[in-house]
């Protein structure tokens, strides 16, 4: 038998069988014959033996400084091979547990199981066991080396017991673990304790051994209470610990010691001597102080004065200021490698530590505040827990170098306000120590502050605050760490508690309101129709969280998504939440999909930016309703058909009712969004009236908007008064079936009720017509109508009037009447009646719609008929007597017989005539018959009483005065109109002439509009007239609010005045003579001034004005005009001038002097100035005399009396002026110029200087002087002299005088002293003189008076000089300019 698993255990038996039976036969005649015991397993199974297990800790590799190697666990154990003589394999596999030292039963223990390994036999194979087998005893022994740090980090104490169980690696099958334990091993070294035995000795050691000496520049007198506040140093000085109880001393020795000095800072209300019980052993557990400064120091070598004590120096800034500290140093073995041995742990497991007798507390700096930020866009997930957001100063940047310095701290605080108000502040009382937490960098803000978030905060309120070691920073203010969101209403909540709310109607997809007396307490949701009939879901929540927060609730996010589905959620805007005075608020979701289930979810956002997590989604919600159905508690769902009119029946019924859903009890309830004054249970709902003949045909269809009534909103007392009720169109001699059947808007048509009713007609009849004219619409645009009212009868009223009986309405009308549809008049003129011809003279009008005309309660019809659209179709006209008749149509075109003729109607208002006549002088009777003549018959002419005029005292202005026009007595005005006939618009038209053999002009004066009274009397000022000329004023009147069609004419006949005659004014007396001067500006130019002498004025006239005039008498550089007569001078006029302007000046005040400015003339022209004065209406005096002609020109700059025109030539080479060169190379030669500066005559500065050169041959020259006629001995002498300095002081013979510079200068500075000028490229052989002649900078040549120095050549100046055709010479140019002496070029 092959193929046999040597894991398993096999047993065998043999059959046997006759094989030519059948199978019946052979099975019950066969024979077995079996084996008496399976097969032995043949699987190698290595039991670990008992009592054979042992472990040890060895120190001995540790403390040779093998690099590499710490602590090792030895482990030896003997196992047996199984089955006997099986092959044992060249690896095997074990795995080893651990268990507390003080435990039971092996099978009663909870072992912590090591990591399976491989042992290899003699260690052949690189592994961290080997073993090695007797085959003679069968059994093996192993043994395996283990790092104890690695075994620690999964112990749960140092003290353990080892077990072991073997495996093979072939078929991975694992052996029993071992029945018993090894015994104790400790896995890690007790650590150094202070120096000293017994409690009272550690208690003097921590006290005297253990001390901080201040290194402040202080007197070591000093208090150590008074050192603490001034201290900026300390030095931390301790014994070297010894070995605990149980560490062999050559351990001790070998081993080096590393020191943890830590020191505490205590909270305000700790105990110190608690504190210091807690500190004196680790670890150390105490809520009343917290690490601020932890240091670890590896002992040095001993000082060279002996001292024996460890030291450590602690500066300022590891420090905490106002806080009391104390010191606590602990040790740790430490390996020559630089590796931790493990120290004891486990439950009561503690090591000693030094303490600080008595604490200290140094004063640091105050760091700035940390700033609680809004979550941001960026950051608006934040991470799961309580969190806040952060902001250091820039300085306050964190680094990787600085973590163990800089923490963040957080402390709880409790909201002691609990007002909710907008405006109040929240009020928190910190009831928490502080306390550090965790931290994560987010980046940089907008501002340069750092941005951190706080993480696994300890309460619902914190506020924060950072170290940088000793020093603290001010407290943030407060915030809240996570966002509340509501809980989901469950079963019967959300019946009970969402079925007392209601939701407004709205068209957006989400819409937030809120309710302000009630509140729910979680998340709700119900099924809501609006009042559009569409479903909607409506989702209700407390707007306020059950716990008070500081930052509060400010907007909310909805998502939903199909009920029990994986599909992804919908997410909506978000929105902001309803005011704080709102208890509950409530959102709306729409669009969604009609007969489908949805769940929902809310999120919350505070005003700091944070979310909420989404709440758990609510229970599903069915956007389905059933289809209304006739109510069941009245007879054919309370359907009646009464007769309405002759053509119209009015059905009334119950509303229809919507049957309850089964289990309502633990559904979302049902809201209605209903109208003002509605029932919260009516839904809105679609009646559909069919109307069929006895035939079956369809006569007509109506449908109606109305409500429906749903059983779960209410029970039959929330349905009072609500019967529907509609009117449908009835032919008046047929019968017809009803069939009412109601929808919602988005279901089908549910169950009809019927009914059948035929109607009745009754006879119609109009009355005689009262017809009056009237106005429609505002004050100024009234439009004028007829209108008609006619008594009918017959006609079925808008609004009948009806009784409420019992559950229907029931109609007081017997039979049923026509409806008024259309009505007819027809009119004559009086005129026409009068002669007989009745039937002829009737004008038959258009029929006209009575749509809303006839009034039920009078059985009346009242129609306006606009009174334009009348006369634009020539039915009537204006000022004409009409009598008016009328007949009436229903809508089945039957007609009423014409009703009698009306009262007869005056289309047309009186027109307004001129006040009557009175008796008047005979004067006045001329001049109105005058004026009568002027106008013509249309006019009227007044008497004295009637219309007054006469001039107005002191001003040019007519007072005129008159009595009211009034209406034309022979009219009466119709009633209707008497509110357009109360205001009378008046135009007054004048007419003036100047003297009697001039024409009357016609001049238009104004209108007035004015309330129309018996005794008033109307007056009016017409300013501004000319008295010189003769006045007649005409007044005409017409209604100001009577509509244009109904006048005849739009103004009445004129009333004439009484002639104005004329009223000469007084002469102005001319001023005297001006007085002009020229004067010169800087940034003005030229201009000229005049004063003149201001008269006087009279007692009716009064001077407020002048105007001056000039004329050019001579322009620059022509010779005078031909003198003209006075008419024909071309004087040339200026703009009027107020005497205001220049009262404004003292010296017109005091002298009465008129100073004025005229700008604009031309340079260098002369003019003649007069003068005239005016008063206020524009009269002027006779033109002044003429002033003396004045040129306008200024003198031109001219040198001092004494300035010479200094000139020298340059050295020999130095012509380009850098005083270098040869002179063997130079063919020019240079001279420099220099004078002072000119006098201004006109005060200006700014100057323009031109330099000329004078230049002749100064062989010419000599030539000359040779040639002088003259030979008389003092001749002689004068032609040598002039030979021996080579030549004159003026050109002889041939010369030419040229422009060679301009140079500008402005004296205003006041520091130019001396003006120079460089003249070059001069050449040599000649002779030369410069002239400097100036103009002014800012003024046109035109502008200088003669003689002036600015000419092109010497014959010109000397012209200008002399006035005369003389040759030049130096003499006559010296008062233009400077001359310099003669330069001779060489």
């Amino acid at each position: 038998v092959r193929s046999l698993h040597a894991d398993r255990r096999y047993a065998f038996a043999v059959e046997a069988r006759y094989a030519g039976l059948p199978s019946t036969l052979a099975a019950a005649a066969a024979g077995r014959l079996e084996a008496e015991g399976p097969l032995p397993c043949r699987q190698l199974q290595p039991t670990v033996m008992p009592g054979k297990i042992q472990a040890e800790l060895d120190l001995a590799a540790a403390l040779h400084n093998n690099v590499g190697q710490g602590v090792v666990l030895r482990v030896a154990w003997s196992f047996s091979i199984e089955p006997l003589g099986a092959a044992v394999p060249s690896t095997l596999l074990y795995q080893l547990c651990m268990v507390p030292a003080r435990t039971g039963p092996s099978a009663m223990v909870s072992r912590t199981c090591l990591p399976p390994s491989i042992a290899s036999e003699h260690g052949r194979v690189a592994s961290t066991a080997s073993f090695v087998v007797d085959r003679g005893a069968e059994v093996a022994s192993a043994k395996c080396e283990l790092c104890a740090a690695v075994v620690l980090s999964i112990a749960s104490a140092s003290h353990a017991r080892f077990g072991i169980r073997m495996g093979d690696p072939c078929s991975g099958h694992w052996g029993p673990w071992s029945d018993d334990f090894s015994g104790s091993v400790e896995l890690a070294l007790a650590p150094p304790v202070p120096a000293g035995e017994g409690s009272d000795a550690e208690l003097a050691i921590a006290e005297g051994e253990l001390r901080v000496a201040y290194n402040a520049n202080k007197s070591e007198a000093l208090a150590f209470r008074d050192a603490n506040h001034v201290a900026e140093a300390a030095t931390v000085t301790w014994q070297p610990f010894r070995g605990a109880p149980g560490v062999l001393p050559e351990h001790h020795a070998r081993l080096c010691i590393q020191y943890v000095v830590t020191v505490w800072a205590l909270h305000q209300s700790a105990f110190i001597d608690d504190v210091r019980r807690t500190l004196s052993s680790l670890p150390s557990d105490t809520k009343e102080a917290w690490v601020v400064f932890r240091q670890t120091v590896v002992p040095v070598p001993m000082e060279p004065d002996g001292s024996e004590r460890h030291k450590l120096r602690l500066v300022r800034s590891c420090l905490h200021p106002g806080k009391q500290h104390l010191l606590q140093v602990s040790a740790r073995y430490q390996l020559p490698s630089g590796e931790l041995l493990p120290e004891p742990f486990g439950p009561g497991v503690s090591r000693p530590a030094a303490v600080l007798s008595k604490p200290f507390w140094p004063a640091a700096p105050t760091l700035p505040s940390p700033r609680i930020e809004p979550f941001t866009a960026s950051y608006d997930e934040a991470p799961a827990g309580r969190c806040a957001l952060l902001a250091l100063p820039p300085q306050e940047t964190i680094s990787e170098t600085d973590q163990d310095m800089w923490h963040l701290e957080a402390r709880e605080g409790y909201i002691f306000d609990t007002a909710r108000s907008a405006a109040s502040e929240t009020i928190v009382v910190p009831s928490g120590a502080w306390e550090r937490c965790s931290h994560k960098m987010v980046g940089a803000a907008s501002d340069g502050w750092f941005q951190l978030a706080a993480c696994d905060l300890p309460a619902q309120v914190c506020q924060f605050r950072y170290r940088r070691g000793p020093a603290e920073s001010e407290a943030s203010c407060w915030t809240d760490t996570h966002v509340w969101h509501p809980l989901p209403l469950t079963g019967s909540q959300i019946n009970s508690q969402m079925g007392c709310f209601t939701s407004n109607s709205g068209s957006c997809s989400e819409i937030s309101v809120g309710c302000r007396s009630m509140r729910i307490c979680g998340l709700g949701v119900a099924l809501a129709v609006g009042a559009d009939g569409l479903l909607f879901a409506q989702l209700a929540w407390p707007r306020h969280p059950p716990e008070c927060s500081v930052a509060p609730l400010q907007r909310y996010q909805v998502r939903y998504r199909f009920a029990a589905s994986d599909m992804a959620w919908q997410v909506l805007p978000s929105t902001d939440l309803p005011n704080n005075d709102v208890l509950t608020a409530q959102s709306q979701v729409r669009g969604l999909v009609l007969g489908s289930q949805y769940e929902f979810s809310v999120r919350l956002r505070n005003i700091s930016g944070r979310w909420s997590a989404w709440c758990p989604p609510t229970a599903p919600l069915l956007l389905d309703l059933d289809v209304p159905a006739p109510a069941r508690s009245l007879e054919n769902g309370g359907l009646s058909v009464v007769s309405e009119s002759n053509h119209a029946v009015k059905l009334t019924w119950w509303p229809f009712v919507i049957p309850s859903r089964d289990g309502k009890a633990s559904l979302p309830p049902i809201v209605v969004s209903s109208a003002s004054g509605s029932s919260h249970s009516s839904l809105p709902a679609e009646y559909q009236i069919t109307v069929t003949s006895d035939e079956g045909n369809i006569v007509a269809v109506v449908q109606q908007q109305a409500h429906a009534f749903h059983e779960e909103l209410g029970d039959d007392d929330d349905m009072e008064c609500t019967w529907l009720q509609t009117s449908v169109p009835m032919e008046p001699h047929r019968s017809c079936n009803f069939e009412v059947r109601a929808r919602l808007r988005f279901t089908d048509w549910g169950p009809a009720v019927a009914s059948r009713m035929p109607p009745r007609l009754l006879p119609i009849a109009a009355g005689a017509p009262l017809v009056d004219l009237c106005l429609l619409g505002s004050e100024g645009k009234a439009d004028a109508v007829l209108r008609v009212e006619s008594s009918t009868c017959g006609f079925r009223a808008e609004s009948p009037t009806t009784e409420h009986g019992g559950d229907a309405v029931v109609s007081k009308v017997d039979c049923e009447a026509a409806t008024l549809s259309h009505y007819q008049l027809r009119s004559r003129v009086m005129a026409e009646a009068e002669d007989g011809d009745e039937n002829a003279t009737w004008t038959e009008w258009p029929r006209a719609p009575a749509t809303g005309s006839v009034h039920g309660r009078h059985h009346a019809l009242v129609v306006d008929v606009p009174l334009h659209i009348a006369m634009a179709s020539s039915l009537v006209a204006t000022d004409r007597a009409y009598v008016f008749s009328i007949r009436c149509f229903d809508v089945h075109e039957r007609a009423t017989p014409w009703s009698g003729s009306s009262d007869q109607l005056v289309l047309g208002i009186p027109p307004l005539a001129p006040p009557l006549q009175r008796p008047a002088a005979p004067a006045a009777v001329t001049a109105a018959a005058v004026a009568v003549e002027r106008c013509g018959a249309s006019a009227v002419a007044s008497n004295v009483t009637s219309f007054q005029v006469e001039w107005a005292a002191g001003r040019p202005a007519a007072m005129l005065r008159w009595r009211h026009f009034h209406a034309c007595p022979s009219r009466v005005a119709p009633r209707g109109l008497s509110l357009c006939l109360r205001r009378v618009a008046y135009r007054i038209r004048m007419e003036r002439r100047y003297g009697e053999d001039s024409p009357w002009v016609s001049l238009q004066v104004g209108d007035s509009v004015t309330e129309l009274t018996a005794h008033q009397q109307m007056s009016c000022e017409v300013p501004e007239l000319d008295e010189k000329f003769e006045h007649i004023f005409h007044v005409s009147a017409s209604w100001v609010d009577a509509p244009t069609l109904l006048r005849s004419r739009e103004w009445s006949p004129e009333l004439a005045s009484p002639i104005l005659q004329a009223r000469p004014p007084p002469e102005l007396s001319a001023p005297g003579a001006p007085s002009a001067e020229v004067r010169v500006a800087e940034h003005e130019g030229l201009f000229a001034q005049l004063q003149w002498k201001h008269l006087a004025s009279n007692g009716r006239q009064h001077v407020c004005c002048y105007q001056l005039q000039f004329l050019c008498v001579c322009l620059p550089g022509q010779g005078p005009k031909p003198k003209l007569a006075e008419d024909q001078e071309e004087w040339c006029l200026e703009p009027p001038t107020l005497l205001q302007e220049e009262a404004e000046n003292a010296e017109f005040h005091a002298t009465g002097t008129v100073i004025s400015k005229i700008w604009g003339l031309r340079a260098g022209a002369t003019y003649r100035f007069r003068v005239r004065v005016g008063d206020g209406k524009r009269l002027w005096s006779h033109w002044s005399d003429s002033s003396i002609a004045v040129q306008l020109a200024v003198g031109a700059p001219a040198p001092q009396p004494g300035d010479v025109l200094g000139a020298t030539l340059e050295p020999l080479g130095d012509a380009d002026g850098s005083g270098e060169g040869d002179s063997s190379t130079n063919v020019t030669r240079a001279a420099r110029l220099h004078w002072r500066p000119f006098r201004s005559p006109s005060g200006l500065c700014r100057i323009e200087y031109r330099i000329m050169m004078l230049e002749w041959s100064a062989h010419e020259q000599g030539q000359a002087a040779d040639n002088t006629p003259e030979q008389t001995l003092l001749a002689r002498l004068r032609r040598a002299n002039k030979r021996s300095r080579s030549t004159g002081q003026w050109p002889a013979g041939e010369h030419r005088f040229r422009i060679v510079g301009y140079i500008s200068s402005d004296s205003s500075s006041g520091n130019s002293s001396s003006t120079e000028w460089r003249a070059d490229q001069l050449r040599p052989g000649a002779c030369c003189r410069f002239f400097v002649t100036a103009r002014y900078d800012n003024l046109p040549l035109e502008a200088l008076a003669s003689p002036h120095g600015w000419h092109d050549d010497l014959l010109a100046l000397t012209r200008s000089a002399r006035h005369t055709d003389c040759p030049p010479d130096q003499s006559s140019l010296s008062h233009m300019g400077l001359w310099s002496t003669m330069l001779e070029i060489t």
